[in-house]
């Protein structure tokens, strides 16, 4: 009798201890998913947020310097998912940190798009001043005309280097962001 309450006590101990280990590892595994989330999150936040209107130069810079920043803890915590989980591409928790750098990397690009938009409807617009300087004949309209054109012509050349220092910028979010 003293054997069976013996044995049926370690057994219970046993599988207590059991679920206490298993509840500890998956708080670990969401705690580390979470972790990762939150940083790739707060990095392009906050990135999101020094790119906003007027978009400069130095802004760019600035959003460089804060992923410049960021980047070791990203590293970090992504070294830290893998040691206290099963992490595998194909896992549950890679898709999820998939979609994560996903919906990121849409708000990055939709920043660059509304830029590189701008240049084609820059491109447009001069193009089609182009287009009404052959068919004008009043020396005053010519030459307001090309006046706008070098003003337009301006403007695209300065959002042309703007897209210059956001490709670099794109570029290194991306390596960033795709950390594994």
């Amino acid at each position: 009798m003293k054997i069976k309450t013996i044995l049926v006590g370690f057994t219970l101990i046993m599988a207590i201890t059991l679920l206490f280990v298993g509840v500890r590892i998956a708080v670990n595994k969401d705690s580390a998913v979470k972790n990762v989330i939150n940083e790739m999150n707060g990095i392009t936040k906050d990135a999101v947020q020094m790119l906003g209107e007027p978009l400069t130069i130095q802004k760019v810079q600035e959003a460089q310097k804060i992923l410049d920043e960021r980047k070791s803890g990203l590293v970090e915590k992504m070294a830290d998912l893998k040691k206290s989980t099963d992490f595998s591409e194909k896992s549950e928790i890679a898709n999820e940190l998939n979609n994560c750098r996903a919906i990121n990397k849409d708000k990055i690009a939709e920043i660059y798009n509304k830029y590189s938009n701008k240049s084609i409807n820059d491109v447009k617009a001069i193009n089609d001043l182009k287009n009404k300087l052959r068919f004008e004949s009043s020396r005053k309209v010519i030459r307001e005309i090309n006046r706008e054109i070098d003003e337009k012509m301006k403007a695209l050349e300065a959002n042309i280097d703007l897209l210059d220092a956001m490709d670099k910028f794109v570029s290194n979010y991306e390596l960033v962001i795709n950390t594994k």
